[in-house]
């Protein structure tokens, strides 16, 4: 074995023997495993490695740990007690014996678990079915007995014991309960076990739908969906909730035909039954789906249908989705107060009934409304709470694509780079394996344009060519896909394709996608008409109010920058600062730069170097391209170099980074920085040196978890040590210095 080579074991090892071999490489170095094959026996398996390393135990031991293994991953100390029928006393003895010989770990208070999964299946298959059946139904009895609400465990003891009936019980108690409270993987699986022997209960299909759908497996929802469908047949108002919730998949999934067509038969499905709470429920889905395509009349009238239905048949389900969908709708002749206010009521129903999908629609819409005339401080602080709701609900493809883009936006709009990018590796982080789908390539739209803002156009360019699927589907990402590749084509020099290309971005949904291509192609040298050309030609862009107003204007001072006209392009790029409106602080700096520029053309140099420290201080944490020419003009004009700046506690930087973390890790923060993390009445962890097994003791969960979350930490904020998290943990407010309390 070495580093080039793959692994060759010359006798015939099983394959699991195989894996742990090559694991073992990654540990301990190629050449080490190599040393250990050559000169050690190996056993013909894992399986007999295991079991000839127990048979050095006494029966006792060992066939605690044989109870053990049929528990599961998560072993209990009374559970293992009451099943193995052993005394307290006796019972702690044998988990010491077992703890120190490497085989269990008690990765809680009163809570085991083996060392490794492969032992603990290597044991559990040792013993005869009629053993694992016993022992199933043992652990079933001691937890039935105990009231015990540790749902997965109770229907993979029903599962052993072969009691099907109280399986299916459990499976439809168990996923409804964690759906509620958030734990949505267990829920996928508990409902999932028990569809293996009812395949098609509605109740367990809905659930394994919703669940899938939280943790972002939209193809696995889809299949789910499409079979809840199924089953359905001949009960009409199954048949339009699985309609419903089939419509919003495929819309996530960017299938819009058979999105239209679900939208459709569940409004057809549910006229037939007159008026009715599945009128009421197609009536919403179909405000939603107009609201999504940019239907603004129809999207209004279906909501006020559904909403007038919901109240005359008392069904309040439907409220929260109405309002927020009527809130949601652009150029709806409402106006932002108004449709803010919408928002907020929809968001209050919604969390009052637990529904989370609804709330977090309407926070994300919210945001997006106020985004640009909001104070930073309000809308990171909305942003956490959205960010808390789904990861109260476990909605993995929430807090990953969706509001990881609202994070990167308001990174952008305080002209934090690192902030932004780090939004972005954990929106990535939350949503792995799913970039496929059409919400999550915007991850990938937003990564691209950060990766271009600080010069990194291989990465740029990967993320592009990811997004080459969207070419052709007449869809907003493919504004955006075109829009980036002439981005690129501008900063490679090549104007024709880059013009070429934001023609294309001009004729999809989203047109102002080529908005930043085409200040980038006029600063390439593109000619000024042939730029005016394109602007005329494209369509009236498909913004609504909430988006930022000053681009017009930021575009129209570069074109006369580029004609020559200096004091037509000042005038310009003064309008495109003036908004009252937050402008993202790269593009309010690209304007002081622009007026700077031709301030110096008109030889008014004071002033331009004014303009120059401007834009240096707006880009003060904006590292790329865009700073280096702040920083060079400013300079030029005789300009002093800026200090580094650090975030000032409580201001919209230092607080922005927070929404980066989970509940626990802002936890975990604050614990590297005070003592005593319930009382936060002393200074410093790191400052005595304390480990990460003492900061797991103060938060009761493991030391490895513990180590988890300081290197999630770490990776989030963009930091090299835990001092720097300390530091910033004070500075935000999640701890305070023992000399102000």
């Amino acid at each position: 074995i070495d580093d080039q080579r793959p692994l060759v074991v010359t006798r015939t090892y099983s394959k699991t023997w195989s894996m742990a071999a090559m694991r073992l490489g990654y540990l301990i170095g190629p050449a080490r495993v190599v040393e250990t094959l050559e000169r050690v026996a190996l056993p013909w398996s894992l399986s007999e490695a295991v079991l000839a390393r127990l048979a050095g135990l006494d029966p006792r031991a060992r066939r605690v740990a044989e109870t053990a293994a049929v528990l599961g991953q998560r072993i209990p100390f009374d559970v293992l007690g009451g099943v193995g029928g052993v005394g307290e006393d006796q019972l702690i003895g044998v988990l010491h014996e077992l703890v120190e010989g490497g085989v269990l770990v008690e990765s809680e208070p009163d809570v085991f678990s083996f060392r490794h999964e492969l032992t603990r299946e290597a044991v559990a298959d040792h013993l005869l079915g009629r053993e694992r059946r016993r022992l199933h139904e043992k652990a079933l009895g001691v937890l039935l007995e105990s009231g015990s609400d540790d749902w997965a465990a109770l229907a993979h003891h029903a599962a052993g014991a072969g009691r099907y009936d109280e399986l299916l019980d459990v499976a439809r108690q168990g996923a409804r309960h964690y759906l509620r409270v958030g734990s949505t993987h267990q829920a996928l699986r508990l409902a999932e076990l028990g569809l293996t022997e009812a395949d098609t209960d509605l109740d367990l299909l809905e659930m394994a739908t919703r669940a899938a759908w939280a943790v972002g497996q939209l193809g696995l929802a889809i299949e789910h969906a499409g079979r809840w469908l199924t089953a359905a047949e001949g009960d009409p108002p199954a048949e339009v909730e699985a309609m419903r919730l089939l419509a919003r998949l495929y819309w996530e999934a960017g299938d819009r035909e058979r999105h239209e067509a679900m939208v459709a038969s569940a409004v057809a499905t549910a006229e037939a039954l007159g008026p009715s709470p599945a009128l009421a429920g197609a009536a919403s889905t179909a405000a939603e789906s107009s609201m999504l395509r940019g239907e603004g009349e129809a999207a209004l009238a279906w909501a006020e249908r559904a909403l007038t239905l919901a109240r005359e048949l008392g069904v309040e389900d439907v409220v929260p989705a109405a309002l927020v969908n009527k809130g949601s709708v652009g150029r709806s002749g409402l106006d932002m107060d108004e449709r803010e206010k919408l928002l907020k009521e929809g968001i209050e129903a919604a969390q009052a009934r637990g529904d989370h999908h609804t709330a977090l629609r309407g926070f994300y819409n919210l945001l997006h409304l106020r985004l640009y005339s909001w104070p930073l401080e309000v809308s990171h602080a909305t942003l956490r709470q959205a960010i808390d709701v789904a990861e109260r609900a476990g909605r993995d493809d929430w807090s990953g694509p969706n509001l990881a883009t609202v994070a990167i936006e308001l990174h952008v709009l305080e002209g934090d780079l690192t902030a932004a990018r780090a939004a972005a590796a954990a929106g990535r982080r939350r949503s792995p394996g799913q970039t496929g789908h059409a919400k999550y390539r915007w991850l990938d739209v937003k990564e691209a344009e950060l990766a271009l803002a600080s010069g990194d156009l291989d990465r740029a360019t990967a993320l592009s060519e990811d997004l080459a699927p969207v070419y052709g589907t007449g869809t907003e990402l493919e504004g955006w896909y075109h829009g980036l590749r002439a981005q690129l084509a501008a900063a490679r020099g090549d104007l024709g394709v880059a013009l070429e290309e934001i023609r294309r971005s001009g004729v999809t949904p989203e047109p102002e996608a080529g908005f930043e291509a085409m200040i980038a192609a006029l600063h390439a040298g593109a000619d000024a008409s042939a730029v005016r050309a394109l602007v005329a030609a494209m369509r009236e862009a498909h913004c609504d109010d909430g988006t930022d107003p000053g681009w017009p204007d930021e575009l129209e001072g570069a074109l006369r920058e580029a004609e020559g006209d200096a004091q037509g392009a000042l005038e310009a790029y003064d309008r495109a600062v003036a908004f009252p409106a937050t402008r993202p602080a790269p593009h309010a700096a690209a304007c002081h730069l622009g007026a700077a520029r031709v301030l110096v053309s008109l030889g008014r140099r004071d002033e331009a170097r004014a303009r120059a420290g401007r834009a240096d201080a707006l880009l003060c944490r904006w590292p790329g391209p865009q700073q280096a020419e702040a920083r060079r003009l400013f300079a030029e004009l005789g300009g002093r170099a800026r200090a580094p700046t650090t975030p000032v506690p409580g201001s919209a930087a230092a607080v922005g980074a927070a929404a980066l973390l989970t509940r626990r890790e802002r936890e975990v923060a604050a614990l590297l920085a005070i003592r005593d993390g319930i009382q936060g009445m002393l200074d410093g962890l790191l400052a005595e040196g304390l480990t990460n097994a003492e900061v797991a003791q103060r938060l009761y969960i493991s030391t490895k978890t513990a180590a988890v979350h300081v290197s999630n930490i770490l990776t989030k904020l963009a930091m090299s040590s835990r001092a720097e998290v300390a530091a910033w943990a004070v500075a935000v407010g999640l701890a305070t210095p023992l000399g102000s309390r």
